[in-house]
Formats: structure tokens, sequence, C-alpha cells
């Protein structure tokens, strides 16, 4: 294989998929970030489906936030800690059960949600945009792939041809 000037990861092709899914989410984060830095905003894309959802639920639990975002746990909890270092975010008890992580935006985490919300928009139309120009359904490619997953795992479609 020529190692220079190759694309290694388009090279492994359907070895490489999830990655490649992963150095293009990377990529569009990346740009969003740098438009929140020109605002002045200390805020990280990865958190923004969290954010969105604080501040239209005010407190949620772990498992709601995991539930409605469709990520793991750890995930949710990572992403509330980073989240509350830039005090975005508390853990709060629920009165009811002690037991039970409550997540709170603080007036800050509100204030960097009404800071980004006038470019949201735009971020949303150059998205369509960009998913036009792709010349596909590809936000319809990923629902029917991740119904596919919510059938038979990739775990399990490897693992059956391993045994």
């Amino acid at each position: 294989m020529n190692k220079t000037g190759t694309d290694l990861i388009k090279h492994l092709g359907e070895l490489a998929f999830a990655t490649r899914l992963k150095r293009l989410a990377e990529s569009l984060q990346s740009d969003v970030g740098r438009i929140y830095r020109e605002m002045e905003v200390d805020f990280e894309p990865k958190w923004f489906t969290m954010l969105y959802a604080l501040y239209y639920n005010e407190t949620m639990s772990v498992i709601e936030l995991s539930s409605l975002l469709r990520l793991t746990h750890p995930a949710i909890i990572q992403f509330a800690e980073q989240m509350q270092q830039k005090k975005l975010v508390l853990f709060v008890r629920d009165k009811k059960d002690a037991r039970k992580k409550l997540i709170r935006l603080t007036e800050k985490g509100k204030n960097v949600f009404r800071g980004i919300e006038p470019v949201l928009h735009e971020i949303e139309i150059a998205n369509r945009e960009f998913l036009r120009e792709s010349e596909a359904d590809v936000l319809g490619i990923v629902e029917r792939m991740e119904k596919q997953l919510e059938i038979k795992s990739m775990y399990k479609r490897a693992n059956d041809r391993l045994i």
C-alpha cells in the first residue's frame, strides 16, 4: 500500500466505517466550535443536544437524558461533568429519591444557550444546504442504519461470523 498521499481511513472502506463517520462528525463539530469561539462563547458543540434538552426541560435525570438523546449513561455523565467544570450545569439530588442524580442548567448555562441561539438557525440552514449538496437523503439513510442496528447490533453481526 502506498503510504504517501493516501487517506488510510478512506482506503480501509467498510473496515473503518465508524471511524469515517466519527471523522466527519468531528469536522462538522470543529467548524461549529470555531463559530462559538469567534462569538467568545466557551462551549463545546458536543454538548449542544444536552444543553438544548436542559434548556427546555430545566432539570433532567441521567436516565431521562440518556433515553432522550440515545447516548449511554457514561456519556451523559461525562458531558455533564465537563459542563459542570464550565459552570454550565450542576448536579442536584431528587427530592423524592435521594439516590437519583438530576442535572440542571445554571444561570450561566441558560445564558450560553441564549448566546448561541441566534446562530442556531443559521447552522441549521448551513447543515440543510450541506446535506442537500450530498444529493442523498443522508438523514433518512442514517435513520435506517440506526434501525438496522437496533434489530441486530454490529457486535452480533461480526460475532455471528466468528462463531
